[in-house]
């Protein structure tokens, strides 16, 4: 991608969506044990809802807007999902299981095969359906990956219909969920995500213009909490407008601005390990260093700017190493983030 071509209030939401999933799994398993003295969210799971479902729409457009400046090739992109993804995912998943499960013995009941759930990322999205060796990545890297194989066939809608049809498609979709699934458990699915993935292939398209959807979409919210339509129709269209509004404010405080870009694009690469990682370490580090000291709010504020600063730190370190191995198995290629 040409450098005239940067939009910093993508990263923005990248990171903003990355931070708002760490700060919610921090005070969660936290408060459990007693060591939160503060709250951060009075509404936390539905503030983490709209993060998350923002990266969705981050994902599908980022890929959109890739692919509308080439010729489509179904291998050069199946090749890229791959190193920006697994190469990373590896170096973090499986040291843990070396250690949790062939060192320490857990997992002895799940069938050995089911690794291969875990090879290809999906393992903690299955989870809730059967046992798995899952350690990092939640259920939103497996949701994630199947939305990147679809993406094949949303982009043939486009090349061959237009993009406005594939958001009617996401719209439809939207719409009938909630009498088709319970709505409450909608979000962590892949029929949840799939709308939001389909709005971020239109809004690609059109990039940077997304104003005007965010007003559509910010209203649709308004009204839908309004008339007390289902929470999935309000929480996912609040998610549309604040991807519109966090995108904007991105282009208006760092477009232009080199130095600060920088920073920006810095942070935002680090954002796939940084969510990797972090539940990791908070259950292996930062907790056990809350537990040997008084629960004070300095003390717990000083966990959380541990917290991001070492997954983020960590993860700088890991992708340059993967990115070294990569280059001896595929010259030229360097992990991107793959969100």
């Amino acid at each position: 991608m040409k450098e005239h071509s940067y939009l910093p209030g993508l990263d923005l939401v990248r990171i903003s969506g990355i931070l708002t999933v760490v700060v919610y799994h921090y005070q969660v398993e936290t408060a459990a044990l007693g060591l939160c003295p503060v709250q951060l969210f009075p509404d936390q799971a539905e503030l983490v809802q709209v993060g998350v479902y923002g990266m969705t729409i981050l994902s599908g457009a980022c890929l959109s807007r890739q692919e509308k400046n080439r010729t489509w090739s179904l291998k050069r992109y199946f090749a890229g999902r791959f190193w920006a993804i697994y190469p990373l995912f590896w170096s973090c998943f499986f040291p843990v299981f070396l250690y949790s499960d062939l060192l320490c013995g857990n997992n002895r009941n799940v069938a050995s095969w089911k690794i291969l759930f875990s090879v290809a990322g999906v393992d903690g999205y299955l989870q809730s359906f059967t046992p798995t060796f899952y350690k990092i990545g939640e259920w939103y890297l497996g949701c994630i990956l199947f939305l990147y194989a679809l993406f094949p066939l949303f982009w043939r809608l486009v090349r061959r219909r237009g993009p406005f049809l594939v958001l009617a498609s996401g719209a439809f979709i939207w719409l009938v969920g909630p009498f088709l699934f319970d709505p409450v458990r909608l979000y962590p699915t892949l029929a949840g995500q799939m709308p939001l993935f389909l709005t971020g292939i239109f809004l690609g398209w059109f990039l940077p213009s997304v104003r005007l959807l965010g007003m559509a979409a910010g209203l649709v919210a308004l009204v839908s909490a309004f008339l007390g339509g289902a929470a999935y129709w309000t929480v996912t269209a609040a998610a549309a407008a604040v991807f519109a509004l966090t995108f904007s404010l991105g282009q208006s405080l760092f477009f232009g601005r080199e130095k600060l870009s920088a920073v920006l694009r810095w942070l935002s690469h680090r954002c796939f390990g940084g969510f990797l990682l972090h539940h990791l370490a908070i259950t292996l580090a930062i907790i056990p260093f809350l537990e040997e000291v008084p629960s004070t709010l300095f003390l717990w504020s000083c966990g959380l700017l541990l917290l991001t600063a070492g997954s983020f730190g960590v993860s700088f370190f890991l992708e340059r190493l993967c990115n070294r191995v990569v280059r001896h198995l595929r010259q030229g290629t360097v992990i991107k983030n793959p969100f």
